[in-house]
């Protein structure tokens, strides 16, 4: 029994000595630091056209709209950060559509037809945006939502001109797109 009670001394004995380390052996941990990050997307709206030029061939005393060489492919990318009703306009910046040193060829006598729709007149007015001049029918009209704030299109716009009444010369003019969105 003197040797059991020894024993039970000698045990407690060290349990004292490395309970304590036992005890500081636990987990440190420290602070929490953080850090903010701010990150800034930009607005953006663009349009392009391709290809940059068309061309028309035809005879002054034909009344048939003379179709241009190809149609010209209208692609809107947009990056908006909230609903709005996009719209793509087509005009001519006056009511005069092409000129050849004085003979002009009216842009009443243009029609476009958007994505295979009836062939309109550039008669109409953009005065809602103030675009002046005369507009043909809009290449698109899109309702931005949450679920399209950032997106593409691409539309086909074909060009014919009525070239009825128009003096033999080489006629210039710039057919002129834009979107905005309100």
């Amino acid at each position: 029994m003197k040797m059991f009670r020894t024993c039970f001394v000698f045990f407690a004995a060290l349990l004292l000595l490395i309970g304590p380390g036992l005890v500081e052996a636990q987990a440190v941990t420290s602070n929490v630091a953080t850090v903010t990050l701010n990150a800034t997307v930009s607005t953006t709206l663009t349009v392009t056209a391709t290809p940059s030029t068309v061309t028309f061939s035809g005879s002054g005393t034909s009344t048939t709209p003379v179709s241009g060489s190809s149609p010209i492919s209208v692609t809107t990318t947009w990056n908006l950060s909230t609903t709005a009703t996009l719209t793509v306009y087509e005009y001519f910046a006056t009511t005069t559509a092409l000129t050849n040193s004085g003979p002009t060829m009216p842009s009443s006598a243009v029609t476009a037809s958007v994505n295979g729709g009836a062939a309109t007149p550039f008669t109409g007015t953009c005065a809602a945006v103030s675009i002046t001049g005369s507009c043909g029918p809009n290449v698109a009209s899109v309702a931005i939502t949450a679920a399209n704030l950032n997106s593409t299109r691409t539309d086909s716009v074909a060009l014919a001109i009525n070239m009825n009444g128009a003096p033999a010369g080489a006629y210039t003019g710039t057919w002129n797109v834009e979107a905005i969105a309100i």
